[in-house]
């Protein structure tokens, strides 16, 4: 049992780490830094020797990922890299996988102007993405946080606070008390925690990642039959329709323009078919063509702001279509990502 037990949280900056000693020292559960950014090569350097090191001694873990987003669609795929290094431990890891988007992401990301919208959605598209990929998720922020920089609301996921004044002043799943504590086995500082969340054992409670049997894929267009959150709760629906962003089983992560809406249950959507969810093709594009913007994905990676209805055509080579107006270049597309007026 976690409820009202210390626990640390750990990465690379603490070097090698004897988690007998640990354990030994009253250290109940760990909290183990997998990575930070949108690359696996950025994996944490101690995170496999962190992770082996602390269930070889029975320590229950979770994992967090530091993040440098510079928006939702960034958080997806900061997701997608957390993934691939967490899937092999997922079904031994007791406490969620949090996620960290605080003052040093900002610092990192100078020329970014976020703002509360913006930091909620990146907050809400990474856990929304890791519970498609079958964990318990949470986030970790601070009271400046609450207050000024996200609308916590929104996030309906296990708080992780970083509280050093006493009791904590939100309701949350875990307090870190400290970031000088100390702990047999670790030379130098430690961040100290208290859980206050009744987690299961590894093992019990995360399920297998489903096979996604759905009718849905990534970036099909879908109207919404019923605003249902998938487990519990409703949404509004601003838009006609929207993206597909993320498919896990029968459950699927809508939103526009990469920005996370909601996750609904396929039996909630209908695919948007026809003209408005085809892309047109090499062999019909040419240059001069009037044509509309499916999704607004450079082609070779990252997004552009759609402020026109239609877009001109001004050069396609192989699957690659420039577009602009009155001879301006927006952007590069993917042909696929384009319909032919």
């Amino acid at each position: 049992m976690l409820k009202n037990t210390k626990g640390i949280d750990v990465s690379h900056h603490q070097g090698e780490i004897d988690w007998k000693k640990v354990k030994i020292d009253g250290v109940k559960f760990a909290v183990i830094r997998a990575g930070f950014g949108n690359s696996a090569a950025q994996k944490d350097k101690q995170f496999e020797v962190n992770m082996k090191g602390a269930l070889g001694e029975k320590i229950p873990v979770g994992a967090y990922w530091f993040s440098y987003a510079v928006d939702a669609k960034d958080a997806l795929k900061e997701a997608e890299v957390c993934h691939s290094i967490l899937k092999s431990y997922k079904n031994k890891l007791t406490l969620p996988v949090f996620f960290d988007f605080e003052y040093d992401s900002e610092t990192y990301n100078g020329e970014i102007t976020y703002t509360r919208q913006g930091r909620t959605d990146i907050i809400r598209a990474f856990c929304e993405a890791m519970k498609g990929y079958g964990y318990k998720v949470g986030y970790y922020t601070n009271r400046d946080y609450i207050q000024n920089r996200i609308d916590k609301a929104r996030l309906p996921y296990d708080l992780w606070l970083a509280d050093y004044s006493g009791g904590p002043d939100y309701d949350c799943a875990i307090q870190q008390t400290s970031s000088t504590g100390k702990a047999n086995g670790i030379s130098g500082n430690v961040d100290l925690n208290t859980c206050f969340a009744e987690y299961e054992e590894a093992g019990t409670a995360t399920p297998s990642e489903p096979e996604s049997t759905s009718k849905y894929r990534a970036g099909d267009t879908v109207r919404v039959l019923k605003a249902e959150v998938y487990g519990g709760g409703s949404f509004r629906t601003y838009a006609d329709t929207y993206e597909v962003l993320e498919v896990s089983g029968d459950r699927v992560v809508i939103g526009l323009n990469g920005v996370v809406t909601a996750a609904v249950h396929e039996k909630n959507l209908k695919k948007v078919s026809g003209e408005s969810n085809s892309g047109a093709d090499t062999a019909t594009l040419k240059q001069g063509d009037t044509v509309k913007v499916l999704k607004n994905q450079v082609y070779g990676g990252g997004t552009f702001k759609v402020y026109y209805d239609t877009y001109e055509v001004l050069q396609v080579s192989g699957e690659r279509a420039v577009i602009g107006v009155n001879n301006v270049v927006t952007a590069a597309v993917n042909v696929k990502n384009l319909r032919k007026v």
